[in-house]
């Protein structure tokens, strides 16, 4: 009786090398997972221009990109995207006069720039917060070339130079081709810094202004 027992006792602790194996349950770390799927977007907006004269600086926007995504892992999915954006005429006033007696070194009327559209390069993350809804969250950085043209005065000279942009929002999967998305631009510089020499007559900005806009519109991917 004794050695019966025994086997039985054996036999117990050797079940679980004899057993099937049984899924895990817990959650495994998931891999990178190379891709490339190229899009294009199409998007319209309405954007805000610091340092301008009156509502000059409002205007609406036309804004184009063509990117793709390159690796996913867990629920974000990475990639990098080309924009093209319409610019804005408007106008700014000039700096005040040295003091009453003297007059303005850049006149007395506002002066008129034309920002040319802009171009930019930008790094994107979509992140997902949940497996069953199709909505992800947008956050994209990167850089921005602009160009602002003096157009009455040959006194000031053009500028051009590189900002830093961001960009965040919310989309949405139509389908696995077409989704929506709306989000917040900034491209940012600080103000024009418009200054004036009175013993030449010649001005000079020190920047294109902050930018500021908000968009909506759809991209497909192939």
């Amino acid at each position: 009786m004794k050695r019966f027992w025994l086997s039985i006792s054996s036999l117990i602790f050797a079940l679980p090398t004899f057993a099937l194996p049984v899924a895990s349950t817990s959650p495994t770390p998931a891999s990178i997972q190379l891709c490339f799927h190229p899009y294009m977007g199409v998007f319209a907006g309405y954007g805000n221009i610091n340092n301008m004269l009156s509502n000059d600086g409002q205007s609406a926007i036309e804004r184009l990109v063509i990117g793709f995504d390159s690796f996913s892992w867990q629920m974000v999915t990475l990639g990098a995207e080309l924009g093209v954006q319409t610019g804005n005429t408007m106008r700014t006033a000039t700096v005040p006069a040295p003091n009453e007696f003297t007059e303005p070194p850049l006149g007395t009327l506002p002066i008129q720039l034309t920002l040319k559209p802009v171009l930019d390069l930008l790094v994107s993350a979509k992140i997902y917060p949940s497996q069953r809804y199709p909505v992800y969250v947008i956050v994209k950085g990167g850089i921005a070339y602009r160009q602002m043209q003096v157009d009455d005065r040959d006194s000031i000279p053009s500028l051009h130079e590189v900002d830093g942009e961001l960009q965040a929002g919310l989309g949405y999967d139509v389908n696995t081709h077409v989704r929506l998305s709306a989000f917040y631009q900034g491209i940012y510089s600080g103000s024009a810094g418009l200054t004036a020499n009175s013993v030449t007559d010649t001005g000079s900005f020190s920047n294109i202004p902050t930018q500021q806009a908000g968009f909506v519109g759809f991209e497909y991917s192939a």
